[in-house]
C-alpha cells in the first residue's frame, strides 16, 4: 500500500428526520475537506456531490441534515476509526453537466456549531474563564474541555444574550497566563473534547516530527529515489506575511494604553513597546531560543534615530472595570477589567502575541498519512519541523542551502484535510515567532 492510499473512507452516511432510512453516499462523494482552526471551536467542512440518481431532489435537502464520516487510516491495524457529524449548512453551487449529472458543492458544520445556533445564553457565572467555558461545554453538549495553561484571575460574568459557542468565544478572548500569552479554544479532527490552551504552552511541545523534518528540495521533486527517504512538501505557499505597518496601525509595536476606571475616575496608563515587554521576555523564557537571532522586529527600523518601539504611534483609551462583581476579598473581577497596571499591560501583550505569531504564515501542502491514526491529534495546534531548500544550486554546492527564514519549527494554526477518491493530503498552515541564525 502506497503513502497516497493510506485513508479509507468507510462511509459518508446522509440521515434526516424527514427520511426513513440513512444512505451511504461514498461512493458519490468526490472530494471533501475538513477545516481545523485554532481560532474555531467546531470543524467544518465542505464535499463535492455528484449526483447520477436525484437523490438531494428525492430527500428534499433543507438545511437541517447531517452527513457523518467514517475514516480509517490503512497505514496498519492499530489505527482508531474517526468519527465526525456535520450539518449541512447550504449547498454552495450546483451545476449540470450535459449528460444530466448534478454536481453540488455543499458547507457543512460541525453538530456542536449548528446545534448551539439554536439556543442562547443569560446566565451569570463565576471563576476562571477555563472553568466557566468548561461548564458551559458541558452542560450544553456534554463534552469535555482539555486545559493547558492556566488563566489569570477569577471573574464574574453575565453572558450577554449569545450562544454557547460564541460565550466560550468571548471568555476566551480576555484570557491570558501570568506571562500574558493569549489563549485559542479549538476543536480537533481526532477527538471529542475541545483544547483551550496558551500559546506559550503550544510553542514549548515537541514537534511531531522531530528527527525526519518535511522537506522541499529541487533535489527531492527530481529524484524519486532521494524522495523515498523524506517526507516531502509537495507545494508551498506564503500568504499576506511581515505586516508591520498593519501592527503599527494596530498600536501593537509602541503606543501608550489607558484603561479608566470610571468608579474612581482613576486612569491606568502604561506604555507598550514590543521589544521590553513582549519580545524580550519570549527570549528569557526561552521560548524563543538563543539560537533564533532572526526575530519579527527590528530596533534598527527608526525615525529621526528614534525606533519605531519606542514611538508612542497611537494612544488607545479604553473602559476598564468598575468593581462591579467585587466582594471584600476582591475575588471577582468584571470581563475587561484588571487589579494592576501590569495586569492591564498583559491584555496588550496577549494581543501582540497573537498577531505577532501571525506575521509572517506559511502553508504547505503534504501527504496526510500521518495525521489520521486516530489515537492523538498530530495536526491543528501541533508543532511540526519544516526544512526549505534554497533555489539557487550555486549556493547548495556551497553547503548554504537552507533556507533559514523558512525552515524551522511551526505551530499548525489552521489544517485542511484533503480527501479524495485518489490520495488524501493535507494543508497545513503553519505560524512561527522566529528563525535561526544558522544551520548549526
Amino acid at each position: 500500500m502506497s503513502d497516497r492510499e493510506a485513508a479509507y473512507i468507510k462511509s459518508i452516511i446522509l440521515e434526516s428526520e424527514r427520511i426513513e432510512d440513512s444512505l451511504d453516499i461514498r461512493n458519490s462523494v468526490t472530494d471533501f475537506d475538513i477545516f481545523e482552526n485554532l481560532n474555531k471551536p467546531y470543524l467544518t467542512a465542505s464535499m463535492i456531490f455528484v449526483d447520477t440518481s436525484s437523490v438531494l431532489e428525492g430527500v428534499d435537502i433543507l438545511g437541517g441534515e447531517t452527513v457523518t464520516f467514517i475514516i480509517k487510516s490503512l497505514k496498519n491495524d492499530e489505527t482508531t476509526e474517526i468519527i465526525k457529524k456535520f450539518y449541512i449548512t447550504k449547498i454552495v453551487k450546483s451545476v449540470h453537466t450535459g449528460d444530466g449529472t448534478e454536481v453540488d458543492v455543499i458547507h457543512l458544520t460541525e453538530d456542536i456549531a449548528y446545534i448551539s445556533n439554536l439556543f442562547n445564553i443569560n446566565k451569570s457565572y463565576t471563576g476562571k474563564r477555563s472553568t466557566i467555558i468548561s461548564k458551559i461545554l458541558q452542560n450544553n453538549f456534554d463534552r469535555s474541555l482539555t486545559v493547558k495553561g492556566e488563566d489569570i484571575n477569577s471573574t464574574k460574568v453575565i453572558i450577554p444574550n449569545l450562544n454557547p459557542i460564541e460565550s466560550m468565544i468571548w471568555l476566551k478572548e480576555t484570557a491570558s497566563t501570568v506571562d500574558g500569552y493569549p489563549f485559542y479554544l479549538y476543536a480537533k479532527l481526532v477527538g471529542e473534547d475541545l483544547e483551550f490552551s496558551d500559546l506559550g504552552t503550544l510553542l514549548s511541545e515537541s514537534p511531531i516530527n522531530p528527527n525526519q523534518p518535511f522537506v522541499y528540495s529541487k533535489l527531492a521533486k527530481n529524484d524519486s529515489l532521494f524522495e523515498n527517504r523524506i517526507k516531502s512538501i509537495m507545494n508551498y505557499q506564503v500568504g499576506v506575511s511581515e505586516n508591520l505597518f498593519e501592527l503599527i496601525q494596530m498600536s501593537l509595536i509602541g503606543s501608550k494604553q489607558q484603561y479608566i476606571d470610571v468608579l474612581t475616575n482613576k486612569t491606568n496608563s502604561y506604555n507598550f513597546d514590543i521589544q521590553k515587554d513582549l519580545l524580550s521576555k519570549l527570549r528569557q523564557k526561552e521560548v524563543i531560543s538563543t539560537d533564533q537571532k532572526r526575530l519579527p522586529f527590528s530596533e534598527s527600523f527608526k525615525i529621526d534615530d528614534v525606533s519605531f518601539n519606542k514611538l508612542q504611534s497611537r494612544t488607545i483609551t479604553q473602559i476598564g472595570g468598575a468593581g462591579a462583581f467585587r466582594d471584600t476579598s476582591d475575588t471577582y473581577l468584571s470581563y475587561n477589567e484588571a487589579n494592576t497596571v501590569g495586569e492591564y499591560r498583559l491584555k496588550t501583550i496577549s494581543r501582540a502575541m497573537d498577531q505577532i505569531i501571525k506575521k509572517a504564515p506559511i502553508q504547505v501542502i503534504v501527504e496526510g498519512n500521518d495525521f489520521i491514526d486516530g489515537d492523538d491529534n498530530y495536526a491543528v495546534g501541533r508543532n511540526i519541523e519544516l526544512l526549505f531548500h534554497k533555489a539557487d544550486q550555486d549556493k547548495v554546492e556551497e553547503g548554504d542551502d537552507i533556507d533559514l527564514k523558512k525552515s524551522g519549527k511551526h505551530l499548525i494554526f489552521a489544517t485542511r484535510h484533503m480527501f479524495k477518491k485518489e490520495k488524501y493530503d493535507v494543508s497545513l498552515s503553519c505560524v512561527k515567532i522566529a528563525s535561526n541564525d544558522s544551520t548549526t
